[in-house]
């Protein structure tokens, strides 16, 4: 006997902040407007890319008026090195001139113009990969105070900083060399980014610990070090638990094989139907649900069911087997949850080509005299992302 259950998602975006806002944020009587940016290398810069940290927060945060920005930039370390790009250039034709110590501190300028035009209320700061790869304890220390006088710039932006350290390398096989001892370097940077967020009252997110195991062989990066589309799951998922939101953003409803509403938890479910073949309802979680977080019971029934959402077959089940209940999946593609992830992506597309446009020498640098004319469409790149970041608010609200 196959039942049908056709599942109507009304989704309420009305739950509780789970971590605090920054504390000079916005407040009005009900809603908190707080910006999160965050800010690293390769790691961070692919966030944007997959989106699936900044989608979780974005359906989680429910309470506030909620807004990103990632300024990852490929290759990043606590100096800005990457970002100086032609920073140190010599003469050229047109009148741009890099900054007085443009060797030395341009980078540096760029990534603090970067947060200052970002405006976070919250700051996730993700550098010291790139200790990784140090070969001697003088790289260490410089790098140690160059990451303390960050984090006294970054904090006279953003309220509040949130600390993350650097995750293991994974093992790729030969011919790659051996991670251990670049493992024992990230440690040691992870033991001294603790160190500081203790001192000075930081949140702590610790990927060292709880992302890659050491000595783990290649299975959430392409080559050890840049995360793959799974990797990056995994690396959001390990997020939210550092941060106490992993349990959240779920619901779990209970019916008795006759399809009468035995319980539900962080949802409402009514509108029940009877039908032919099982039967049909609403359910309403409290917040948009995060993929997985779902959970339904069909108490003391053996029997063979397909969930249908919005009329589309989402998946089937042997009830006998899962009599502790089957999580919801919903892998559609038209699902609102990936619509939202998409439309995030395409928002951080944007919002990354004003941040590293490709022709910005032309444009903006040396050679600015030919078509420094057009620089003046980043800012139409920084107004398309706002318009996406609208779009993001309507979409997390409720739909049937």
């Amino acid at each position: 006997m196959i039942n049908r259950i056709c599942i109507i998602i009304i989704v309420m975006l009305s739950g509780t902040a789970l971590c605090p806002a920054a504390d000079n944020a916005t407040v009005t009587a009900e809603r908190v407007h707080n910006r999160i940016g965050i800010i690293g290398g390769r790691m961070v810069a692919d966030m944007a890319t997959y989106g699936y940290f900044e989608t979780a927060l974005t359906a989680l945060w429910t309470d506030q008026d909620i807004t990103f920005r990632n300024l990852g930039w490929p290759a990043d370390d606590v100096f800005g090195t990457a970002r100086s790009e032609f920073g140190a250039g010599g003469e050229t034709r047109s009148a741009w001139k890099p900054p007085a110590k443009a060797k030395q501190g341009f980078g540096y300028e760029t990534l603090l113009g970067h947060v200052n035009d970002a405006k976070p209320t919250t700051l996730l700061v993700a550098y010291g990969r790139e200790t990784a790869f140090y070969k001697s304890p003088e790289e260490f220390e410089t790098f140690k105070r160059g990451y303390v006088t960050l984090l006294e710039d970054l904090g006279k932006v953003a309220t509040t900083l949130i600390l993350v350290s650097p995750p293991l390398l994974e093992d790729a096989g030969r011919p790659l060399p051996d991670p251990g001892e670049n493992n024992k370097r990230l440690q040691q940077t992870a033991t001294f980014i603790k160190g500081l967020a203790k001192k000075g009252g930081h949140r702590l997110i610790n990927l060292t610990d709880h992302l890659i195991p050491a000595g783990a062989k290649k299975n959430l990066t392409f080559n050890g070090q840049q995360f793959t589309q799974h990797g990056h799951e995994q690396l959001a998922q390990v997020m939210l638990e550092q941060m106490g939101l992993a349990g959240k953003g779920g619901y779990r409803a209970a019916f008795a094989a006759d399809g009468t509403v035995r319980a539900s938890q962080n949802a409402k479910v009514d509108k029940l139907v009877k039908t032919e073949y099982g039967f049909r309802f609403d359910v309403t979680p409290e917040t948009l649900p995060l993929p997985g977080a779902g959970v339904l019971l069909i108490e003391k029934s053996t029997a063979s069911y397909t969930l249908k959402i919005d009329g589309q077959a989402a998946f089937s089940w042997d009830n006998g087997k899962n009599l502790k209940g089957v999580v919801v999946v919903d892998g559609r593609a038209t699902s609102q949850y990936e619509r939202l992830r998409q439309l995030i992506i395409q928002k951080n597309s944007l919002y990354s080509s004003r941040l590293r446009p490709l022709n910005k020498t032309y444009t903006h640098l040396f050679r600015r005299h030919e078509m420094g004319h057009l620089a003046g469409e980043l800012d139409d790149l920084k107004r398309l992302a706002e318009e996406k970041e609208e779009l993001i608010a309507r979409l997390r609200q409720p739909t049937t």
